[in-house]
């Protein structure tokens, strides 16, 4: 399922997460219902999936999740704790007590063959659904035996699409925005990702808020230099802009140029162009 990383533990305060650039006000959508904010943005290698664990009749895990997370999105599930019984398989791990249930998959790796009785660390997913939870990485931490006791399990979540909009404060991905700029835990971007790139987001959720229905599109404008064209799609001041045969192109604009946009936004974070008139 591609890169997974550590989890690191993130307070958010609820806010309403807004930025004004350059006279443009840039927000959650309207049917979020969740504050999200970013601990790590990464490129998207391939398709988030939960692999199938090798046991047959894996235990379900039913934990809560919060509402209005990114459809399509993975729990990220890291479990520290005591290895309390697996089967002579090693395809079913119990761990702490009381047990949380870990299955392995043909792709899990098992660091320095852990076995009942010593400390681990695992890191493992779950569909938003209830499922099984299986594992990524299961590491030897400390030698046995180990007093047996309630695991410590944190949650994250993982969400892959399209960059739309990145700013100091936020990003834009697949129509959701994620803060980046956490005063104690600020995200780690890997080097030269940006609009148009296609990533993954490692993630927390907090503030949960009644959902709202999904906003009508906001005209906005705004000016920008124009850094790059893709057929039908501009990079203007760091916005993913969208232009058909209905944009108004004024006065030539290019590749360098400073231009004035009117637009619509789009549910996905982009903005449909309406006219773009060179300065």
């Amino acid at each position: 399922m591609g890169k997974v990383t550590g989890l690191r533990r993130t307070v958010v305060s609820l806010v309403l997460v807004a930025s004004l650039v350059l006279g443009l006000v840039v927000a959650v959508p309207a049917s979020a219902a969740l504050t999200f904010t970013a601990l790590e943005i990464f490129a998207a290698e391939e398709a988030l999936t939960v692999p199938e664990a090798l046991d047959q009749n894996p235990q379900v895990n039913s934990d809560i999740l919060p509402a209005g997370l990114p459809a399509g999105s993975l729990a990220l599930f890291v479990i520290q704790g005591v290895v309390t019984a697996k089967d002579s398989l090693g395809q079913e791990w119990q761990i702490g007590s009381p047990p949380v249930f870990v299955y392995t998959s043909a792709d899990t790796r098992v660091d320095n063959a852990p076995g009942i009785g010593d400390l681990v660390k695992v890191i493992a997913v779950r569909s938003l659904a209830a499922g099984p939870l299986v594992a990524e990485r299961i590491t030897l931490r400390q030698l046995g035996p180990q007093a047996a006791a309630a695991a410590d399990v944190e949650t994250a979540f993982l969400f892959s699409g399209l960059v739309t909009r990145a700013a100091n404060d936020f990003w834009t991905v697949g129509g959701f925005s994620f803060i980046v700029n956490d005063v104690e835990f600020p995200a780690a971007i890997d080097i030269g990702l940006g609009v148009g790139d296609t990533v993954t987001v490692e993630f927390t959720a907090a503030g949960v808020l009644d959902p709202l229905p999904p906003a009508a599109p906001d005209e906005v404008r705004f000016e920008g230099t124009v850094s790059s064209i893709d057929g039908d799609l501009w990079q203007i001041g760091g916005f993913l802009v969208l232009v058909n045969e209905a944009t108004r192109l004024e006065g030539e604009p290019d590749v360098g140029s400073l231009v004035e946009v009117r637009g619509l936004t789009q549910a996905d974070g982009t903005i449909l162009a309406e006219r773009i008139r060179a300065r």
